[in-house]
């Protein structure tokens, strides 16, 4: 099971560097297309892909930051990492849009040909309706040739001078030979056209015309009623590229748990003995009783206290007025 859980993770963390390496180029190709001149556009495309590798090594600071009570620096690194998965996510956004407009745009370039090639072949058809029955030129191009090797041909000078009923009645047949021929040969080319028009539609439709320009837009704007193609569009980018940063952002640090040694779980009812550390010796002092006994038999006697000398003085006034004093 541990070499499945380390196997697992090698190829989660494999998947996980692919997807950085893509979501790096993204960047690298949209920023690089800002530059005004090339070397520009290498610094620019440079600098996003450094913003991506940090992006992805981030998570680790900060959750070693967090962990050892570092709070401040852990909330700076906080700020970094969603500034940095917000460029990022501008970066993969404006890569998604300009790459899907591309394909959509060839698309619709096909849709607009096919729907021209259907209203020309749609006129070309109501024409062909129009021009009146005939046969085929050759055949009426046969009866031409036989006329003119008629009399009546050259005696009206090819019908420019029919004056008899006879002649312009044959002029007349000649006319309409003439009318039927044409009407066969603008037939024939218009036939041609929709021949033409015909393959132009089947290999449009081969090349995927006639379809939404957008698959999984329109599919999703058939879906939901209230959403139209432009917003499932927009929606679909964000969420491709919400996906590419979420993973080259967190991936890394997220497969860091098929490596983390698991907690061992203690079944129920199993007595788990404390540990308890060894007492220090305290045994008491040994006690002589002896001693104690002697103190007992002879009370202490109570210690003299120093106290100021007191006495008490008599004395008297003698004649010539000095103080007389007794002892």
């Amino acid at each position: 099971m541990r070499y499945m859980r380390y196997f697992l993770g090698f190829v989660a963390v494999l998947a996980t560097l692919v997807v950085a390496v893509a979501s790096a180029s993204m960047n690298w190709l949209f920023l690089s297309g800002m530059g005004k001149t090339t070397l520009e556009g290498q610094i620019l495309g440079a600098v996003s892909v450094a913003f991506d590798i940090f992006k992805g090594v981030l998570p680790f600071g900060i959750a070693a930051g967090a962990a050892a009570g570092l709070w401040w620096r852990a909330s700076l690194a906080s700020l970094g990492f969603v500034a940095l998965v917000g460029f990022s996510l501008l970066s993969a956004m404006g890569f998604a849009a300009s790459n899907r407009s591309a394909v959509t745009g060839g698309r619709e370039a096909m849709n607009l040909q096919l729907t021209a090639a259907e209203r020309d072949l749609s006129q070309l058809e109501t024409k062909i309706a129009t021009i009146q029955a005939h046969r085929a030129a050759s055949v009426v191009e046969a009866d031409m040739k036989r006329l003119s090797q008629s009399r009546r041909w050259r005696s009206t000078k090819r019908c420019t001078d029919a004056t008899a009923s006879k002649s312009r009645k044959f002029c007349d047949g000649y006319f309409t030979l003439e009318r039927e021929l044409a009407a066969s040969v603008e037939a024939t080319r218009l036939e041609t056209k929709r021949q033409s028009l015909k393959r132009e539609r089947l290999q449009l439709r081969a090349r995927g015309a006639g379809q939404d320009a957008d698959v999984q837009a329109g599919f999703i704007a058939r879906l939901i009623p209230s959403v139209d193609v432009s917003g499932a569009q927009m929606a679909f980018m964000v969420f491709i590229a919400v996906i590419v940063e979420f993973i080259s952002a967190f991936g890394l640090y997220v497969c860091g748990g098929f490596f983390a040694k698991p907690k061992q779980k203690r079944p129920r009812g199993e007595v788990v003995e404390a540990h308890r550390e060894p007492l220090h010796d305290v045994t008491p002092p040994a006690i002589d009783f002896e001693e104690r006994r002697q103190r007992r038999a002879k009370p202490a006697k109570p210690e003299k206290r120093d106290e100021p000398a007191t006495a008490l003085v008599r004395g008297m006034i003698g004649a010539n007025g000095e103080l007389l004093i007794e002892g």
